[in-house]
């Protein structure tokens, strides 16, 4: 009853409360080129590959997609000029040959230049069939297949495939070197690992088990280390030479199998133990590759990766392409996950894989309403990467002598100068601005955004209406920490704390008294879930937020004339 009343309420009173969709999170794709999938789909003539690419990126950008998870290693094989691995045959069509672009610096720009992050998807340990190996060993290729050139660093699994093994240390120095070329030739935002884990228990490790397990591990416990110790020595090597630089991984989705429950699991059976790359420090990001409904146990196996996460990123991958494939899913299936995802405040989604948001195709019909409804309700505003805090907290100057010219026929335009660099040097990323009708605007809106991540220092905006309004720009610095607002047009006030109110928490007894009566007092989790909701209409509250666990929330009071204002609270 009580949510009819609050539903009730904002009809009424005209005011919009954006809940579902939070300021910030990752909305990310896997961009699969292995055997072509997403990218570069056979287009080797002329600019047909940068064409596609640019394309679907443009398709991604309108649906406001952040970040872009891009393949650049699949079987042994590499996207970048790599003096160890030979060029992936899915670059040109041929084996070992280079294009004649950089692919790696034309993707990054290219979703740099659409406010979005691009991350460098990895294969460390799958290399594939024999036959992929020798399709190398032909004189036009830059380098031999590692398992003709060192077989001695190779294992065959049951599936008759090739993978290094992963006992060895001298393949955990193959894979650090061959990383570190990337690391430090280009600029992608983050690495993220996939199929970084044992292949099953079949694989034959008999020899290196015996020479090289010092502590005497259960052999299950030493695959683990051995995994652990490339993943430590992997994030060592990127915070060294690129401090900002993510680690992330695609884990297999089910960390520990619940009762009852019978999934692939990444600790028992292939020797993957995400969650203590995350206890230890040594990771940023971690995409769960949650491809299964609740039958398999969605919810709860989302449950365990949050109570494990340790602070750090966690954000959800979800299977789109089983919309595509002999699953038949329905989009909805894909809406009603990302809605979970978001009440239980993780930091966003992923979706396996591009073709399967972007795809315009006949036979791409969930794919099309997925995308329209993604576009329309999910992700219809922008929504900013969240910060990482234990990299350290940073505070961006805000913009300096912000002007705003009207131009007249509802055209406004926004000019301002670069602030100071704050007190640690961070670089700044880019700038957001915000426009509201009235003599205040709220930069805790994601609806009042109106041009997110923009590069230079101006900004034209023609308004839906005729009405004055007041205008705030914001700093977002390399870390993603947001700046106070500079402000400028009709009013000249940016609220993103609080006036009138007098307000204090002792207890947990949240205790409030204003200068005007409150009809309703809503209470956020950062992700954006509504966690309380009372209607009050009264100028003296308390609300008794025992229910809720320890953390940061937003406390928004709408008033009776239909004023509002926002503060964050700690419990």
């Amino acid at each position: 009853m009580k949510k009819i009343f609050l539903l009730l309420f904002l009809l009424l009173t005209g005011v919009q409360i954006t809940v579902g969709q939070p300021k910030r999170e990752v909305r990310a794709v896997w961009l699969t080129t292995n055997y072509g999938l997403d990218w570069p789909r056979n287009k080797y003539w002329g600019t047909a590959a940068q064409d596609l690419m640019t394309g679907m990126l443009d398709q991604l950008q309108q649906a406001n997609f952040n970040t872009i998870i891009f393949q650049i290693q699949c079987l042994g094989d590499v996207f970048w000029d790599s003096k160890i691995q030979p060029w992936s045959k899915m670059a040109t069509g041929k084996y070992g040959q280079a294009p004649k672009y950089n692919i790696c610096d034309f993707v990054v720009e290219e979703c740099h230049k659409r406010g979005m992050e691009v991350h460098a998807w990895i294969v460390p340990y799958r290399l594939g069939t024999q036959a992929n190996a020798d399709g190398y060993n032909d004189e036009t290729s830059n380098h031999k297949h590692v398992v003709n050139l060192h077989p001695e660093l190779c294992l065959k699994g049951s599936d008759d495939a090739w993978y290094l093994d992963p006992g060895l240390p001298e393949v955990r120095k193959y894979l650090i070197d061959l990383y570190e070329e990337l690391v430090t030739t280009t600029d992608f935002d983050g690495v993220n690992l996939d199929y970084t884990r044992y292949p099953d228990c079949t694989l034959d490790d008999k020899i290196t088990f015996e020479k090289y397990n010092p502590d005497g591990l259960s052999k299950d416990d030493w695959r683990r280390s051995n995994i652990n110790q490339f993943v430590y020595e992997l994030y060592d090597m990127i915070k060294k030479n690129r401090p900002y630089m993510k680690l992330g991984a695609a884990p297999i989705g089910t960390y520990k199998n619940l009762p009852g429950k019978g999934n692939l699991e990444a600790y028992g059976d292939v020797f993957q133990d995400a969650c203590e790359w995350m206890k230890q420090e040594k990771h940023d990001l971690l995409i769960p590759q949650m491809y299964w409904t609740e039958d398999y146990g969605y919810s709860d196996n989302m449950d365990v990766w949050i109570e494990n996460s340790a602070s750090r990123q966690l954000v959800i991958g979800l299977a789109a392409y089983k919309m595509n494939d002999y699953n038949k899913w329905d989009h909805p299936v894909i809406t009603d996950q990302i809605e979970k995802a978001r009440e239980k405040g993780t930091g966003g989604v992923c979706f396996f894989r591009t073709q399967d948001i972007t795809g315009t195709e006949d036979k791409f019909v969930e794919t099309k309403k997925l995308y329209d409804v993604l576009v329309n309700d999910y992700f219809k505003y922008p929504a900013h990467i969240p910060s990482m805090e234990y990299n350290g907290i940073t505070k961006p100057n805000k913009p300096v002598d912000l002007i705003v010219s009207d131009k007249g026929n509802n055209t406004y335009e926004l000019t301002w100068e670069t602030p100071e660099l704050d007190e640690k040097s961070t670089p700044i990323n880019y700038y957001c601005v915000y426009a509201q009708i009235g003599n205040s605007v709220d930069i805790t809106d994601v609806t009042n955004i109106v041009a997110y991540a923009v590069k230079g220092n101006s900004f034209t905006y023609t308004a839906p209406a005729n009405s004055n309004y007041t205008f705030a720009v914001t700093t977002f610095d390399k870390g993603y920490y947001e700046s106070d607002a500079a402000v400028g047009g009709f009013g000249g006030v940016a609220t993103n704390g609080i006036a009138s109110l007098d307000w204090k928490i002792v207890d947990k007894i949240f205790s409030l008294k204003a200068n005007k009566a409150v009809g309703n007092v809503n209470i956020f989790a950062l992700s954006g879930l509504n966690v309380l909701s009372e209607l009050t209409n009264s100028d003296n509250i308390e609300l008794d937020l025992s229910g809720l666990p320890k953390g940061m929330y937003v406390a928004t009071i709408i008033f009776e004339d239909k004023t509002v204002e926002q503060l964050k609270i700690t419990l």
